[in-house]
This record gives C-alpha cells, sequence and structure tokens, in this order.
C-alpha cells in the first residue's frame, strides 16, 4: 500500500487556505481582509497664515462577519443610519431596518413594542442606537425568528417560511 502521506498534507494545506479565505480564521489574527492602519502626518508648526494642506487616506472596511445576524444587521443598521449624537425616533430608526431584515419579515409599529418596554414612551422621542437595539433586538428574536447567534434563515423555516 502506497504512503498517502503527501495526499494528507496537500488536503489539510486545502482546509487551512479555505479556512483563511472565508475568514474563519480571524480570531487568530488571519484575515485576507486586514487592513493596515496608516497615520497621518503631523502638522509641522509654521507662522504663515495658510492652512496646511493634509491629503486624506480612505480605507475600505471589511464585510460584516456575520451580516445575517442580531449583531450584523445592528452594526449595518448604525452604519446606514448615520445618526445624529441626539439620536432618531423609532419610526426613523424602523425605516433604515426594513431594508435590512429577510424577505417577509418587517419592523413593527414602535407604538405596539416600545410603551411596554419604556415607560412614558412617545412616537417623537428621540432614541440612540443601542436604546432603539435594546427594544428590538428582542421582538426580532422573539417574532421574526433572528437569532443573535447566526443565519437567520434557520429561524425562518421554524416557522413556516
Amino acid at each position: 500500500m502506497a504512503d498517502n502521506t503527501l495526499l494528507k498534507v496537500a488536503l489539510f494545506g486545502g482546509a487551512a487556505y479555505l479556512a483563511y479565505e472565508f475568514g474563519w480564521l480571524s480570531f487568530l489574527g488571519l484575515s485576507p481582509t486586514a487592513t493596515t492602519a496608516s497615520t497621518a502626518p503631523t502638522p509641522t508648526a509654521t507662522t504663515s497664515t495658510t492652512a496646511p494642506v493634509t491629503t486624506a487616506t480612505t480605507t475600505t472596511a471589511p464585510p460584516i462577519v456575520g451580516a445575517n445576524s442580531l449583531d450584523g444587521i445592528y452594526a449595518q443598521l448604525v452604519s446606514a443610519a448615520n445618526a445624529p449624537a441626539a439620536g432618531l425616533t423609532a419610526d426613523q430608526w424602523n425605516y433604515y431596518l426594513a431594508p435590512l431584515l429577510p424577505s417577509g419579515v418587517v419592523p413593527p409599529d414602535p407604538m405596539s413594542v416600545f410603551p411596554q418596554a419604556v415607560s412614558g414612551f412617545a412616537r417623537t422621542q428621540l432614541l440612540s442606537a443601542a436604546q432603539y437595539w435594546s427594544v428590538m433586538a428582542p421582538w426580532l428574536k422573539s417574532n421574526a425568528g433572528l437569532s443573535g447567534l447566526g443565519i437567520y434563515g434557520l429561524g425562518l423555516m421554524w416557522r413556516g417560511w
């Protein structure tokens, strides 16, 4: 019988390469989408009245891992809304949340969810992303079949969708 050590090494190497490419090794600091941090040039002291010219560097953010999880949806929601410091109303947050949810799932009317969680809630009340999500995430878990641990398709299959 032939020695199959070379075959084992090749299979292990291929599996390791796929794990690296799909980002499964990111917890070890190995990721193909890792970007290096660039430092901005330090301004020098000048006596002229003209402003120094600086160049902005842009980096492409890596894709959100687990974008179909509650954590991934929250990250996309915060990014899409680009909310002011004062926050947004629950209706405004729902506007940004709706396209991030799976097909057939619609955010609830805020007046059916928020008054039970926030005493004295008013539709015009401004909420931070964290305040909105602290009420909406449990609703999505229990009523839309979404899970905080990963793919929402499993929850939808259990609901018969």
